[in-house]
This record gives C-alpha cells, sequence and structure tokens, in this order.
C-alpha cells in the first residue's frame, strides 16, 4: 500500500463514520414516526426536518421530486447514506489486493459502520 491507497482507504473510513451516523439518524427518525426532530427541536412539521416534507414528493407536479424526491431530511439522508456506502466500498476494492485483505476490510468497514449507526440511532431517540 502507498500513499495514494493509504489516503483512499483514511478516506473510505471516514466516508463510513459519516455514512453510518446518517444511517442510523434516519432509521431512528423513521422509526420513531419521523418525528424526532420535531419532538427534540419542535421544527415544523412541513420544513426540511418535518414529518410531513417527504409527501410532497406524492403530491407535487414538478418533475424533479418525481424522479429524485422532495428536498427534504428523508430524501438527502437516504443519498447520502446509499453514496457513502458505495463511495467506501468502491475505496477499498480499489486498494485491496489480495482476497483476505479485501475480506479484512470489509469486517473492519461494517464494524465502523455498525457503531456509528447504533450512535445516530441512540442520539437521534433520545
Amino acid at each position: 500500500m502507498g500513499t495514494d491507497s493509504t489516503s483512499n482507504m483514511v478516506a473510505a473510513i471516514i466516508i463510513l463514520l459519516f455514512s453510518g451516523l446518517i444511517d442510523g439518524i434516519l432509521e431512528g427518525w423513521s422509526f420513531d414516526g419521523r418525528k424526532s426532530f420535531e419532538r427534540k427541536y419542535n421544527v415544523d412539521n412541513n420544513g426540511f426536518w418535518g414529518s410531513d416534507r417527504h409527501e410532497r414528493a406524492q403530491t407535487d407536479p414538478n418533475l424533479y421530486n418525481k424522479l429524485w424526491g422532495t428536498f427534504d431530511f428523508y430524501h438527502m439522508a437516504d443519498k447520502a447514506r446509499k453514496g457513502g456506502y458505495l463511495l467506501s466500498g468502491f475505496l477499498i476494492l480499489e486498494n485491496s489486493t489480495f482476497e483476505i485483505h479485501t475480506l479484512l476490510l470489509f469486517i473492519g468497514a461494517y464494524a465502523v459502520s455498525a457503531a456509528t449507526k447504533i450512535i445516530g440511532m441512540e442520539w437521534i431517540r433520545n
């Protein structure tokens, strides 16, 4: 592993940290009836963080909302977590040379992601 591969691995881990955190927050928010931000921070239910904003994609005639989802917490967090997981997976695969090395890296990535997901879920629900 050279300098480029080391920096790519560090980037993959940082991306996994954020993706896992966002994933946990999104899962906890969904489990909480999508009202966590309203309960914790008294935000408007039709605002970016609100529980009813995501329904706009179903009723808004705007083509962007139909194809990509409304600009709200649910859709943006979902895109961020999926994109982060995919990008970090590509970075890990690109820098792995041996099969066992790749397996160990993915096990480590899973552990990092799972730990930060738990942190995000606990934060949003309490």
